[in-house]
């Protein structure tokens, strides 16, 4: 029995020390190495329709605040700028942007810019992502900005890629109305 508890006895002893002592955990090692790709799985359900090729047409809407406006300098123009993704630099480069607005307190008539309200011209500009309202007002007739006149005027941006401008041919752009028929029928043909 000495034999076995000679032998055992530093074996049992070993174990022990190796069990129950517990230090601070170390810092985590570096990640393994990527492990190898799995077999594919089973094919998801169809997904809806999806837009033709890319839409032709595209519009998107806002509301303008006096506070978008900035006097440049020389003072005569006010200039407002917003992010406009859809304005893409095929329809910069090829296409058409129209704008409209529908003055807060224009009756719900929406008119096609340019436009003027006496010797205020009321205009937009626009490039790749961008699309800018200017104000012009000449400055020997009138000095204080004009921004203020617009505020809460609602702007309608709809914008034509190269494939989509020759849709414009024969219709009248000033006519809004007209316009948004086309637009809807464009919609209407993708659903």
């Amino acid at each position: 029995m000495t034999r076995i508890s000679k032998t055992l006895l530093p074996l049992l002893s070993l174990a022990l020390i190796l069990t129950a002592c517990e230090g601070p955990t170390g810092p985590e090692g570096p990640a393994g190495p990527q492990g190898a790709q799995g077999t594919a799985g089973e094919r998801g359900p169809e997904g809806p329709q999806g837009l033709p090729g890319g839409s032709n047409m595209a519009m998107f809407s806002f509301t303008i605040a006096e506070d978008d406006f900035t006097d440049s300098d020389p003072p005569g123009i006010e200039i407002a700028a917003y992010a406009a993704p859809l304005i893409t630099a095929d329809v910069v480069e090829n296409g058409v942007v129209l704008a409209y607005t529908k003055p807060h307190d224009g009756g719900g008539i929406w008119f096609l810019l340019p436009t003027f309200f006496g010797a205020i011209s009321y205009t937009f500009t626009y490039d790749v992502g961008l699309f800018g309202i200017v104000i012009s007002r000449p400055n020997d007739a009138i000095e204080e900005p004009q921004a203020h006149r617009y505020d809460g005027d609602q702007i309608r941006v709809v914008t034509f890629s190269s494939a989509g401008a020759q849709k414009l041919d024969g219709v009248d752009t000033e006519d809004y109305e007209a316009v948004m028929e086309l637009f809807d029928a464009e919609v209407n043909a993708i659903r």
